[in-house]
C-alpha cells in the first residue's frame, strides 16, 4: 500500500466514521476531492479514481488496516461492523501517511509547517531492536538513567510491550518481581539475549494493562476509582475533542459548567494533567478531598 493509497483509505474511514452511511457514490467524490487538493500542493496532475478503485480499497482497509467496512442495505450506505486495529492505532498509522506525504512535498511547504523540537537522541532507535525481543520472547539487558537521581543503574528485564505518551515512548517490562516502566530516550548500552527467554505471564495483554490508566503509571496496591471534574464551557469542548479517558462520561452539562466523569488510577500523570489548565478552568469534585500528589514514578 503506497502513501497515496493509505490517504485514499484514511478519507473513506473519515467519511464512514461520520456514520451517516455514505454511498460508494459520496465516498468515491471524497476521495476526488481530497487527491485534487493534494496534487494541487505540488502542482501536479491526477488521475481520477473511478467506484471500482473505491471498492479495491475499502477490501484494503478490511484486509490491511482490519477495520471491516460493510454495506448496510437498508439505509443504502456503509458503515463500519468492526475492527481488529484500535481507533487509536488506525488514526496512528492513517496520520504518519499525511506526514509522510508532507515530507515529500516539502518544498512546497516549507516555512509553513512548524514541528516540535526532537532531541537526536531521543532512544528511538532501540524501538525495532525492542520489538524484536518482545515478539521471539528474549530478555534484554541496558542502562537506565532516572530523571531525579540522575544516575544510571543496569537493568535485565523481559520486555512486554511499548507504550506511547505525549510524544515519548516507553518499554513496559518485567524485572522478575514487578512490572516496571522505562522511557526509552533514557536507555542506553542495549543488549539483548540471543538465549535466554523471556518471562512473558499468561494471558497478558497491555491494553488490559493499561485499561483504567491515564498515561503510562498503573498502580498495583490502589483500585481505579470514579473522578469527577467540572470545567469551564471552552475546557468542555476541549475534553470532549479530547478525552481524558475511554471511559470519558458527561455527568452534567449547562450553560456555566460541565462536569465530566472517568473511572481511573489518581495516578500523578492524571492529577498534572488536571492541575495544568487551573482551578478556575477546572476542578475536582471527586475524590473529594482533591488532588494529592502522593507518587512519583
Amino acid at each position: 500500500m503506497n502513501i497515496e493509497q493509505l490517504l485514499r483509505c484514511k478519507t473513506i474511514l473519515e467519511e464512514v466514521e461520520k456514520g451517516k452511511f455514505p454511498t460508494l457514490k459520496s465516498l468515491n467524490e471524497a476521495v476526488n476531492n481530497m487527491l485534487n487538493k493534494l496534487h494541487e500542493l505540488n502542482d501536479s496532475e491526477y488521475k481520477t479514481v473511478t467506484d471500482r478503485t473505491t471498492k479495491r480499497d475499502i477490501q484494503d482497509i478490511r484486509g490491511l488496516l482490519r477495520v471491516y467496512i460493510d454495506y448496510d442495505i437498508k439505509n443504502k450506505g456503509y458503515y463500519i461492523e468492526s475492527d481488529g486495529f484500535t481507533e487509536n492505532e488506525c488514526a496512528a498509522l492513517l496520520e504518519a501517511a499525511n506526514l509522510v506525504f508532507v515530507l515529500q512535498n516539502m518544498d512546497n511547504v516549507k516555512g509553513n509547517i512548524a514541528f516540535e523540537p526532537r532531541k537526536a537522541k531521543s532512544g528511538t532507535g532501540h524501538f525495532f531492536e525492542i520489538l524484536e525481543a518482545i515478539r521471539k520472547r528474549r530478555k534484554i539487558s541496558f542502562k537506565y538513567t532516572h530523571y531525579e537521581k540522575r544516575e544510571s543503574t543496569s537493568r535485565e528485564v523481559s520486555p512486554l510491550g511499548l507504550k506511547e505518551f505525549k510524544g515519548f515512548w516507553y518499554l513496559v517490562a518485567h524485572d522478575g518481581k514487578a512490572f516496571k516502566t522505562f522511557g526509552l530516550d533514557r536507555i542506553s548500552d542495549l543488549t539483548v539475549n540471543k538465549t535466554q527467554k523471556a518471562y512473558y505471564p499468561k494471558d497478558f495483554s497491555l491494553e488490559k494493562h493499561y485499561e483504567h490508566c491515564f498515561g503510562i503509571v498503573r498502580f498495583y496496591d490502589e483500585e481505579p476509582q470514579e473522578i469527577i471534574i467540572k470545567t469551564t464551557p471552552i475546557k468542555a469542548s476541549y475534553y470532549k475533542a479530547n478525552p481524558l479517558h475511554k471511559s470519558q462520561k458527561v455527568v452534567e452539562a449547562t450553560e456555566a459548567y460541565t462536569i465530566f466523569s472517568i473511572f481511573t488510577y489518581l495516578t500523578y500523570d492524571l492529577q498534572q494533567e488536571l492541575l495544568s489548565h487551573g482551578e478556575k478552568e477546572v476542578s475536582v469534585l471527586q475524590p473529594a478531598d482533591g488532588l494529592v500528589i502522593k507518587r512519583y514514578y
